[in-house]
């Protein structure tokens, strides 16, 4: 019953939602692996399914007889999917993965339009999103020089997304460690860009290919410089 009022709550109907629940998407999480394609084509299912229902005019008279030339089947009309419920569930969909990616979990009370909208622009931004240039490498080392350049790579690491769209940045924060989410609601951070910085969990695969890119970037800026010994300590565990 929660699933089926967060269909509703993003705008479809009841009969729509239960349609959805029917093809085994009880959970947000069952969604969560879907593309933008594939709600699509969701969409496109629930408006023409194709087969046959029963002719709701295929009535007989009082005397049982059923209207001549009138089928007992008819095709499926389908059901009614507007442009803004099918654009809301694909945004659900980024803000299920989204929660992932702070480290908390989706229940389907979560899911109300002003959560799913306040994604919006973090959605667009990232797929606008170019990757900026690296810093250039130095030949020399002076602590106004080093300075500089680590300014420099800190709004690189802000610039630049990781595997699963993460500024890079969330690698190199003092904390390591992820508030739990009913201590750590979005009204704490001034964007929804701050909030994955600072939530994004260190440890897993991700964050593994993550430190790795923060490594090789340093490896690239420093190499031939009086730090490079120290930097190159890091590059067996690909430590950024």
């Amino acid at each position: 019953m929660a699933m089926l009022n967060a269909y509703i709550r993003l705008g479809f109907s009841s009969v729509v939602a239960n349609n959805i629940m029917n093809q085994g998407f009880l959970t947000p999480e069952d969604l969560e692996q879907l593309t933008s394609e594939e709600i699509t084509d969701l969409c496109k299912s629930l408006r023409s399914p194709g087969g046959l229902i029963p002719n709701p005019i295929a009535v007989p008279d009082t005397n049982g007889n059923m209207p001549p030339g009138v089928p007992l089947f008819t095709h499926n009309p389908g059901e009614n999917v507007g442009a803004m419920p099918e654009k809301s569930l694909k945004q659900m969909i980024y803000f299920v993965r989204h929660l992932l990616c702070i480290g908390h979990t989706c229940e389907p009370n979560n899911v109300t339009l002003r959560n799913v909208c306040r994604l919006f622009q973090l959605k667009r931004d990232e797929d606008s999103y170019t990757e900026p240039m690296k810093p250039d490498k130095i030949t020399k080392t002076t602590p106004k020089k080093l300075r500089e350049t680590m300014e420099d790579l800190y709004l690189y690491f802000v610039k630049c997304l990781g595997t699963t769209k993460i500024p890079l940045v969330y690698i190199t924060r003092d904390d390591p460690n992820v508030p739990a989410s009913v201590d750590d609601p979005p009204g704490n951070y001034t964007s929804s860009t701050d909030e994955i910085i600072c939530c994004a969990p260190h440890g897993g695969p991700t964050y593994n290919t993550d430190n790795s890119a923060v490594r090789d970037t340093m490896m690239h800026v420093f190499h031939g410089t009086d730090v490079y010994p120290w930097i190159k300590q890091y590059s067996q565990p690909r430590n950024g």
